[in-house]
């Protein structure tokens, strides 16, 4: 499975409203790939704006460990 795939229909789903229906297909592009940043970006915002502050966190976290980034920035 390719993980753009998942996100197409995640966008598709925002723009129409239901936010919350965007969330699985963006924690399986994730699965397939954790570094696909575009995925990261809209899932840290879904996150956010569903009130779950601490999974945003926490996908920002990992994001940035996989990517080898350790700074504080």
């Amino acid at each position: 499975a390719y993980a753009l795939y998942e996100v197409n229909p995640a966008s598709e789903v925002v723009a129409a409203g239901r936010k919350a229906e965007a969330v699985p297909h963006l924690e399986r592009a994730l699965q397939l790939d954790p570094l696909l940043e575009p995925a990261v970006e809209l899932l840290r915002g879904l996150y956010t704006e569903l009130g779950e502050g601490a999974k945003a966190a926490e996908l920002v976290g990992r994001y940035k460990r996989d990517m080898g980034i350790t700074s504080a920035r």
